[in-house]
């Protein structure tokens, strides 16, 4: 046997001695650290007024570090997280139902999360309605309508226009077969309270047992789809 092919040989049952030999080192990826987006809305309380988004980002490890990307409702921008563990930005308050997402990403071992709410959160009315006090008074029947608003911070709505009927809360577009009588009109207070009186003919009676009184709000010439049914105290 020649010298080259024995030299061969012993390479080739060296190879598993060395295998054997080298010790075998594991690489695992670190573990991201879990995180929590939570996002808060405040500030106007009509469709068109500045809202402010508030992302706090926290974690088990103490403050993140990373950025949160706003998107939703026309916007799509980038905050970097501050030393407190927020972002914040703004945007107008919308009139339709589209959600406002806060994404918080980190390439600093910290994992991705998610918050997100209404972008018109702040224009949506928590109704405090008040007995609507119907009073027959022949040939006349009287109603005095009243409902406090407030928005989801439970502040006080100024200067919203609420419009008071019977039988159907949308009386500028009754539903067919559903006639709807408008008793009044009113504009919030510095309370948030909306109030006023209004007269029917005695016919409005049978209207006022069957379907009810409503308010709603108004916004220039329409009615909106935010409305709640008010109790009836008879005299």
């Amino acid at each position: 046997m020649s010298h080259r092919l024995l030299s061969r040989i012993v390479a080739l049952l060296a190879i598993p001695l060395l295998l054997i030999a080298v010790p075998v080192v594991q690489v695992q990826a670190a573990a991201l650290v879990g995180t929590t987006t939570t996002l808060t809305v405040t500030g106007g309380n009509k469709p068109g007024d500045l809202l402010t988004l508030e992302a706090r980002v926290t974690s088990a490890a103490g403050v993140p570090t990373g950025s949160v990307r706003f998107t939703g409702n026309a916007l799509d921008v980038v905050v970097p997280l501050g030393a407190d563990g927020t972002a914040r930005t703004q945007t107008p308050a919308a009139t339709a139902t589209q959600r406002i997402s806060a994404e918080f990403s980190s390439d600093s071992g910290f994992a991705y999360s998610l918050d997100s709410e209404r972008g018109d959160v702040m224009s949506r009315i928590v109704w405090e309605p008040e007995p609507t006090v119907a009073k027959l008074a022949p040939p006349r029947l009287i109603l005095t309508t009243a409902a406090r608003l407030r928005d989801r911070a439970g502040r006080p709505m100024v200067g919203i226009t609420v419009d008071f009927s019977l039988v159907n809360p949308l009386p500028a577009f009754p539903e067919p077969g559903g006639p709807a009588f408008r008793v009044c009109t009113a504009v919030t207070d510095t309370t948030g309270l909306a109030s006023c009186k209004g007269s029917g003919a005695l016919g409005a009676v049978l209207s006022l047992l069957l379907g009810g009184a409503y308010a709603t709000e108004k916004q220039g010439f329409f009615n909106t789809d935010q409305w709640t049914k008010l109790p009836v105290l008879r005299r």
